[in-house]
């Protein structure tokens, strides 16, 4: 950047704070860690703080110890998702009155999404839907990344939209597409495993791969291997979903890019269109598209009071991963996590007067309960 934010710590000052007032509450339903970018004359504590609003102020320090060197340091708030807070307070040297002013630079101050540890991409909620995918080896590249209508939406797969990959008659064997993710994709360590729905008019070998690896961490490589792998998609104009195995990546690592190849190998004599949805991680599943209207069979979240204000209580919430409410017109407005609490307030503020769907999911994305409340 040019231009950067300079702050200056007055001396003994031990609780002199930059705050920064966005005007409305905060939603963190998704985007809950807190990344600041500080360069730094000198090490010291950190605070970052939610306060404001009807929840009590929340707390998170953050060692600051680097140097003389632009550092992007990050503040998990993701546990307090559902609560109400309407500004964040930055302390500088927190708690400690040093004897001299001083001056701190930062940039870059936003809200990014928690590690995927679930869903990654599915074309049907905003939110689970990366679109800045770009080509590799063909002459794709630099093209846009496009979605298109569900061209066969029967099966494992009644997705509305769905994800378009393009292959011209042009590129190498291993032309593809990546995607750099807004977080990276964190796979559990007892199932290091991603699912993919893939549509094609041919058999052929699909391989993805993780890249991007932090601290050090390597990238899967060709999963499976071209040189040994059969091929894995095997149902020609129907959709099958593809098991990808990373045992062999090191526990608890993260990656912040994936990359689809959906026909090693082989170059077309013509120009084709495959289409993808649902990537997922381990056990859990995207949410479906359709759910609120489709006659599934789940139990009822006891909720109060009904119709509600501000805040809606859901009684028996014990389970439930995370929270999703739509209006009446089908859209998500609002999506909270649940912290492990049985009786879970959600906060209804921003949302205007009608009718709307609660839904409550469990870890592996699934559908458990629903109700209907009216916000008034």
């Amino acid at each position: 950047s040019l231009k950067v934010g300079k702050y200056t710590d007055p001396a003994n000052e031990p609780w002199v704070a930059l705050v920064l007032d966005p005007g409305a509450p905060l939603d963190l339903s998704i985007y809950n860690q807190l990344n600041v970018q500080v360069y730094a004359a000198q090490t010291g504590p950190m605070l970052l703080k939610l306060e404001g609003g009807s929840s009590p102020a929340r707390e998170v320090f953050v060692d600051v110890n680097v140097t003389n060197a632009w550092t992007n340091y990050v503040a998990d708030f993701s546990q307090y998702a559902g609560e109400n807070h309407a500004r964040v307070a930055i302390f500088f040297n927190a708690g400690i009155g040093q004897p001299t002013e001083d001056v701190w630079y930062l940039d870059n101050v936003k809200w990014g999404r928690a590690p995927y540890r679930g869903c990654v991409a599915t074309y049907d909620q905003p939110e689970l839907s990366p679109t800045n995918w770009f080509y590799f080896a063909s002459s794709q590249d630099g093209s846009p990344f496009q979605t298109a209508a569900n061209p066969n939406p029967t099966g494992i797969n009644t997705s509305a939209t769905v994800g378009v990959f393009s292959e011209p008659a042009d590129g190498e064997i291993f032309a593809g597409m990546a995607v750099n993710l807004q977080a990276p994709v964190a796979l559990p360590n007892n199932n290091k495993t991603m699912r993919l729905k893939v549509l094609m008019d041919q058999a052929a070998l699909v391989v993805f791969k993780l890249e991007g690896g932090r601290d050090g961490a390597p990238g899967s490589g060709d999963v499976p291997n071209p040189a040994t792998a059969d091929n894995n998609y095997t149902t020609p104009g129907q959709w099958q979903e593809l098991t990808f195995d990373y045992s062999a990546l090191p526990d608890n690592a993260l990656y912040d890019r994936i990359a689809l190849i959906m026909n090693f190998r082989d170059v077309p004599v013509v120009a084709k269109t495959y289409y993808f949805d649902d990537i997922t991680i381990g056990d859990a599943n995207c949410p479906g598209a359709n759910f609120i209207f489709e006659p599934v069979v789940v139990e009822k979240l006891s909720i109060m009071p009904n119709p509600a204000n501000d805040r809606l209580t859901v009684q028996n919430a014990e389970g439930m991963e995370y929270f999703v409410i739509h209006n009446a017109y089908g859209q998500v407005v609002k999506r909270v996590p649940n912290n492990g609490q049985y009786n879970f307030n959600i906060d209804l503020a921003g949302l205007t007067n009608g009718m709307y769907v609660l839904t409550g999911y469990n870890a592996q994305g699934q559908l458990m309960a629903n109700a209907k409340f009216i916000k008034q």
